[in-house]
């Protein structure tokens, strides 16, 4: 094996460096979203406000502070209400939702105590995402970036052994953990911010009042506001996904024995001094320190690192101090998932025992009896008579298909024109590869026009296969499927909304969700029970991943 360059490595490390950016990328631009809707809803709060209570819209601010009239008090309850039952759904802070509770049991509301609570609720759900989101992010990125490190370097010296899989546990106290002067971490940033946002803008709203000033002077201002605070969090988020990346490779380093690093920046005219100065330079592991020895150098840096390697090192000493002591061949054309699938250890992964199930394979042998199907899908789906008739019509075709030739099959249904988009044959039992053609139709069609058909040789419900369709695809308005012995289910999109962020990030919520619910099925431990409690266990995990994510999962009576 000839020994790689130090331009294999640099430009290697770029490669990950620019696909960690690009996930940073890709999450803030939902997060710029999130910001612009936060900003036209309370556009749209102001305005009615004023319209409600503003004559030619003036209002003086001892008319801003008269008390709510009863009707009025009414629909206010109301409204807090909504906003207590979202609070509820989305874990908002417990702070804000005893606020809420108060105010619904107050008797005396002002007209300007009910409109900061508005805007004050936009915040909420604004800043409540956020930090949720952020932490998915940092810790996707950390993980990725450390199996990624670890599978170039494995790769290159063409020597695999196998690595302990990160937990939960693990990257929740890596993330945790403050590294910047200021001793923040970032959520205690992301809440400072909302302090300081929510602060500004009840003065803004009071001042703006006092000063007798229209409301579009205020949205104005309160927009400025808004944008600086959005460009905090862009800054934020490039910058902690910059350092956890960097503490990855960092860790990574360690786990494999690799001594030193190269610093490695993007050398063009958007470049920094500090990191011009850097690029190049050699340090010990033992000596990473973020800002000073490792990047991030300052906020946004895209410099890197990668392993620095003297012609003594030999990676198969670490790897004969391994769990087997056992050493494997990686060949160089090796593909990541492949590596991970061998290499990762993950012996308490709820995700294996799946596999546990296909090899055995016997509730894929069992035929049942031919079924037809009579459902009244208008129960369930938003579809007419001749779009019920038609499911009913697949379904029964569906049935009969498994229970006679053994494969998985499937249907786009535009639910619009009640017509079959596409179908396509599995090439296994258990098995549809969607090609090109059937991902154009769910790319190109309008959103939620689209019903995904499809049938399962066990009593299964949906897989997460099934589910990331939903979420990658905002064509898909819906699911059904088939099951060989009748059972039917339905997953309806209901108010999820599909995006690039939750699409990155679906495979770490589905994870872990299904290892929260398999704390209720300890049978999954018993090779033998664990057949028992499958399905009940997988309907569980799609129940809760529907409630989460604001969609309908029902099995069909």
């Amino acid at each position: 094996m000839a020994k790689k360059s130090r331009n294999y490595w640099r430009r290697r490390f770029e490669q990950l460096e620019e696909a960690q950016h690009n996930r940073s990328i890709f999450y803030y631009e939902d997060l710029r979203k999130a910001y612009i809707e936060t900003m036209n809803d309370i556009e749209v709060d102001i305005l009615k406000w004023y319209n409600r209570f503003a004559a030619n819209n003036e209002i003086t601010f001892d008319e801003a502070k008269l008390l709510l009239k009863s009707d009025e008090l009414r629909e206010f309850r109301w409204t807090v209400d909504e906003y207590i039952e979202y609070g509820k759904k989305n874990a908002l802070n417990q702070q804000w939702m005893k606020q809420l509770e108060n105010a619904s049991s107050r008797v005396h509301i002002s007209r300007l105590e009910s409109l900061q609570l508005q805007l004050q609720q936009h915040v909420e759900k604004l800043y409540g995402g956020q930090i949720e989101g952020f932490e998915q992010l940092m810790k996707e990125t950390y993980q990725t970036q450390y199996y990624h490190t670890a599978f170039e370097v494995q790769k290159a010296f063409e020597i695999g052994f196998t690595l302990q899989a990160l937990d939960e546990t693990r990257l929740t106290k890596v993330i945790s953990k403050p590294w910047t002067a200021d001793g923040r971490t970032f959520s205690q940033k992301i809440w400072r911010d909302r302090n300081v946002l929510l602060d500004t803008l009840h003065k803004e709203l009071i001042q703006s009042i006092a000063r007798g000033e229209a409301p579009t002077r205020m949205i104005s201002a309160i927009t400025r506001k808004m944008n600086t605070s959005r460009s905090n969090a862009a800054r934020l988020v490039m910058t902690e996904s910059a350092f956890f990346s960097a503490v990855a490779q960092k860790d990574v380093f360690g786990e494999l024995d690799v001594e030193r690093y190269e610093i490695i920046a993007t050398l063009d005219h958007k470049t920094s001094s500090i990191c011009q100065s850097m690029d190049g330079k050699v340090f010990k592991v033992t000596d990473f320190e973020a800002g000073v020895t490792a990047n991030p150098f300052h906020p946004r840096c895209r410099t890197t690192t990668a392993p620095y390697f003297a012609d003594e090192f030999d990676i198969s000493e670490r790897a004969a101090r391994d769990a087997d002591g056992k050493v494997y061949y990686v060949p160089s054309d090796m593909k990541y998932h492949e590596w991970k699938e061998r290499f990762i250890l993950n012996d308490k992964s709820v995700i294996s025992k799946r596999k546990i199930l296909d090899e055995s394979n016997e509730r894929h042998r069992k035929v049942y009896p031919v079924k037809q199907s009579n459902v009244n899908w208008r129960n369930y789906l938003n579809v007419n008579q001749v779009g019920s008739d038609l499911l009913n019509e697949i379904h029964s075709e569906l049935n009969g298909f498994m229970n006679t030739k053994r494969k998985e099959k499937m249907y786009l249904i535009n639910k619009e024109k009640n017509s079959i988009e596409a179908s396509l044959v599995g090439s296994d039992i258990n098995r549809v590869d969607l090609t090109k053609e059937i991902n154009d139709v769910l790319e190109k069609s309008p959103q939620n026009s689209i019903i995904f058909t499809h049938v399962h040789p066990s009593p299964t419900s949906f897989s997460s296969h099934d589910l990331f369709l939903m979420v990658k695809y905002k064509s898909v308005a819906a699911y059904t499927l088939e099951c060989a012995n009748g059972d039917k289910y339905i997953l309806d999109r209901g108010n999820y909304k599909s995006s690039m962020f939750k699409n990155i990030f679906f495979a770490n919520e589905y994870d872990k969700i299904k290892r929260q619910v398999a704390k209720s099925f300890p049978e999954l431990d018993d090779p033998q029970k664990i057949y028992e409690v499958w399905d009940s266990f997988i309907y569980e995990v799609n129940k809760k991943f529907a409630e989460k994510n604001n969609m309908i999962f029902k099995k069909v009576e």
